[in-house]
């Protein structure tokens, strides 16, 4: 078997990797009476393995790939968003024992799947940011482009509005001005006039900081190789 898995790796040009969910996260309770039943042949029973553990094992890694698979599964009914998010439950006090897996991290992940490809709701984006450097500003910024307000807060996150929409994908970012660099320069300048260019400076570097922080737990995985 393990020389046929060769010769298929090699005319598919593809990575092999033999592992299971369960090596990657706690094992899922009730996996082994979820996993669908394919075909028989002779003796022996093929099944696939349970879909939501590969579905939270490809969302504790979260490549590109994994982000596919995960929403074909939620498109064809594989796996239901709210029984996703029940089964991390279950399995979050045991992550403990899997120190290459972000805890705060892999809840943020779920808790965007089971949004769904809508608007995210504001309980959503707090789990999401929560623990980021200047998440604060972040929500305080929603909250002031929600209401109109000029603040320097809301000029950071409209700056920032691109690589913030690009990780939480769907959300909507309200009233965005035009210029927000320039606003926030004048802003700075009327609140510290003498200091303006260093707290410009210091402001940009914090919305770096956070964007990056943000990009790192919604799309960045720590293994490289693919596994089903």
């Amino acid at each position: 078997m393990f020389a046929r898995i060769a010769e298929l790796k090699d005319r598919l040009d593809i990575n092999v990797e033999l592992a299971a969910p369960d090596q990657f996260i706690p094992a899922v309770p009730g996996w082994r009476e979820r996993s669908a039943f394919i075909a028989m042949q002779g003796g022996l029973s093929f099944y696939h393995y349970d879909f939501y553990s590969k579905a939270l094992a490809k969302i504790e890694r979260w490549h590109e790939r994994d982000r596919i698979d995960v929403r074909a599964m939620l498109e064809q009914r594989l796996v239901e968003p709210h029984r996703l998010g029940e089964l991390f439950a279950a399995i979050a006090p045991e992550l403990i024992r899997f120190p290459a897996s972000a805890a705060a991290t892999f809840r943020a992940r779920v808790a965007v799947v089971r949004e769904g490809p809508h608007p995210m709701t504001a309980r959503a984006q707090q789990e999401l940011v929560a623990g980021l450097p200047g998440g604060e500003f972040f929500h305080a910024g929603l909250h002031d482009l929600q209401h109109s307000i000029e603040s320097v807060a809301a000029m950071l996150v409209a700056t920032g509005a691109r690589r913030i929409q690009e990780s939480l994908g769907d959300l909507s970012l309200p009233g965005l001005p035009i210029e927000p660099e320039r606003r926030l320069d004048a802003l700075l300048c009327r609140e510290h006039a003498q200091d303006a260019y260093s707290q410009y400076n210091a402001h940009l570097r914090r919305l770096s900081s956070f964007c990056r922080a943000l990009e790192a737990r919604t799309t960045h995985g720590s293994r490289g190789s693919y596994r089903s």
